[in-house]
């Protein structure tokens, strides 16, 4: 290979790389810590480790095609990334959970298979266990043919939430960011299909696609620095008064709850209170969550107990034994009734009425 191109390569590289660093650790380190920013912050990790990957190994193993040991690279997590990034921002109601791994169980699978269940092949790495030259070519077909459909499948998938965001008003800074971001992402996952169809058969195509690469990724940490500089403000604040209107709205909730007395009906449940309000039951459960209680049903103990406290202290209450009071306010057993008490106030119902009437 020629080494005016191969040192202009590796210094590419390695300026992305050092420069993604750089961005990692502003975007991980800066308040507020939002899940949506943690996410573009290891977006950024990644391909900086893929960066410094093919920067140490052109330096290490310069003209034997050898690879590190162990992967780096792991370009199938990008997209999910990203996909996952913008969709925080853009749903409210859009929650990260343990089964949004799955985005990236497959693509890992797949890198950690071309580095330690076949011979290397180009910029594939590792150790070998199928040495079969018919199961290497089988392999290595079904790599690029996932390799191709992984990255095809999430801009299709980016592209459709692309469509939902753009209908936002202009000055949407989720939409702003949206539209910044993507056109370069999209770019990046084309230059990455691009160096897996050419980049392992020919010098020239090996060379050239990633240059092509490593101008797409600065571009990406070109935004990068401006979401930083620019955008980040903007987007804290949108999700600062989004979750203060939700905060509001749960509050609203609640109190609606509390004004219905549904709650003392002894078989009261999430699809009742929902019905009677107009809402539907992910909203009142919403609600409950983010006024900080457990669960349904404890948060209608603790209204009716506040609703028990209430009637205990009226006049002629003492002519009702306690279970009589508490049957009023919606309890069906004295277990429970005394069980939620306790719970809540660290006392029995018959300690509290004694400091009443002391």
């Amino acid at each position: 290979m020629n080494d005016v191109p191969m040192q202009v390569l590796l210094f590419l590289l390695l300026i992305t790389a050092g420069q993604g660093l750089v961005l990692t650790a502003i975007v991980l380190t800066q308040k507020p810590r939002e899940t949506s920013f943690t996410l573009l912050g290891v977006f950024f990790l990644m391909m900086s480790l893929g960066c410094g990957e093919k920067a140490i190994e052109g330096i290490l193993y310069a003209g034997t095609g050898a690879e590190l040991p162990i992967p780096l690279a792991f370009p199938f997590a990008y997209l999910p990334l990203i996909y996952l990034h913008l969709r925080l921002l853009a749903e409210p109601k859009f929650k990260l959970r343990q089964i949004h791994l799955l985005h990236f169980l497959p693509g890992i699978l797949m890198v950690l298979a071309s580095y330690y269940l076949v011979p290397g092949e180009s910029i594939y790495g590792g150790f070998v266990i199928w040495s079969d030259p018919a199961s290497v070519r089988t392999f290595f077909i079904i790599y690029d043919v996932y390799f191709v459909a992984h990255f095809v499948a999430y801009l299709v998938v980016l592209g459709r939430l692309r469509d939902r965001i753009v209908e936002r008003s202009a000055d949407d800074p989720c939409r702003q960011w949206t539209l910044r971001v993507l056109p370069v992402i999209s770019v990046l996952s084309l230059s990455w299909i691009f160096v897996s169809a050419f980049g392992k058969n020919h010098v020239t195509g090996y060379v050239v696609s990633y240059l092509i690469h490593g101008a797409a990724m600065v571009s990406i940490y070109g935004f990068g620095f401006g979401f930083i500089l620019q955008t980040k403000p903007k987007l804290a604040r949108y999700l600062r008064s989004r979750q203060a209107s939700a905060s509001g709205l749960a509050a609203d909730i609640l109190e609606r709850i509390r004004q219905s007395d549904i709650y003392r009906h002894p078989q009261v449940t999430v699809a009742k209170v929902a019905d009677s309000l107009g809402l539907s039951e992910k909203a009142v459960t919403a609600a409950i969550s983010a006024g900080n209680h457990a669960n349904f049903n404890e948060f209608i103990n603790r209204l009716r107990i506040d609703a028990f406290k209430l009637r205990a202290t009226e006049p002629g209450a003492r002519a009702l034994s306690l279970f009589g009071l508490a049957q009023e306010v919606g309890f069906a057993s004295k277990a429970s009734f005394h069980r939620a008490f306790k719970k809540h106030c660290g006392q029995t119902p018959g300690e509290f009425l004694a400091k009443q009437g002391s």
